[in-house]
């Protein structure tokens, strides 16, 4: 059983949302690591708490309320249903879904542009892959200044997660509220 401490950063309003509804997912292939729920997680680069809040002052910005907030939530999976790709396995592995999709993916365009949400998604809806929780280092304009300059980098400077299957969220609070100060 993997247990993990995740934090995901929004607007307050959001968070209070989430609290008595539960969370939505984004879905698409476009997302870093396939459909799901997104987390920072422990890993390289910014602390998880640290990347939550930064990400939760750019949801903010974005909607234009000054108002942010940081969930804490535990995610525990059996180890079988997760796909690490920081480790030389969940390498191996999303290699192996590549190949198995690569027709695909020429067929469909995909080429152009990144693959991994692409290949997470076409494991679990094509290849039967139980990942609920997916794991990855990535490179995310966290900075303000990262956005503005339209910085794009291949080395990461965090480790995220994306749960795709809800049930493994467990004890999700609200850790953290704050008003910025300027928008």
């Amino acid at each position: 059983m993997m247990r993990i401490e995740a934090y995901h950063g929004t607007t307050h309003r959001n968070a209070k949302e989430i609290i008595t509804s539960g969370f939505r997912m984004s879905e698409g292939n476009e997302h870093w690591l396939g459909d799901g729920v997104y987390f920072f997680v422990a890993g390289i680069g910014y602390s998880p708490a640290k990347a939550s809040e930064l990400w939760a002052e750019y949801r903010a910005h974005k909607k234009r309320t000054p108002f942010c907030a940081v969930l804490k939530a535990s995610i525990e999976a059996d180890d079988d249903e997760v796909l690490d790709l920081t480790t030389y396995e969940g390498i191996r592995i999303i290699n192996y879904i590549q190949r198995q999709c690569a027709q695909k993916l020429a067929a469909s365009g995909q080429w152009a542009g990144y693959v991994d949400g692409f290949m997470v998604n076409f494991a679990r809806e094509v290849m039967g892959m139980p990942f609920a929780v997916v794991i990855g280092n990535e490179y995310i304009q966290l900075e303000e200044e990262d956005r503005r300059l339209r910085i794009r980098r291949r080395t990461p400077n965090c480790t995220i997660c994306a749960v795709n299957d809800l049930s493994t969220l467990k004890g999700t609070v609200i850790n953290k509220e704050w008003r910025i100060q300027e928008l």
